[in-house]
């Protein structure tokens, strides 16, 4: 956000605190998220890393 990000989504998925495994979505600023403004202005990146288990 500190570099002129209008917003910001970050998804978390996996067996994060219980052995069930959940979702967790942070969100901050303003997010377009339906129409033709998604795909010409919204920039997607994916990581993935491996937890304890």
């Amino acid at each position: 956000m500190e570099s002129g990000a209008k917003g910001c989504e970050v998804i978390v998925s996996g067996k994060l605190r219980a052995q069930r495994a959940k979702s967790m979505k942070f969100k901050d600023g303003y997010m377009i998220s339906s129409g033709q403004p998604v795909k010409e202005y919204i920039d997607t990146a994916v990581r993935h890393i491996l937890m304890r288990q």
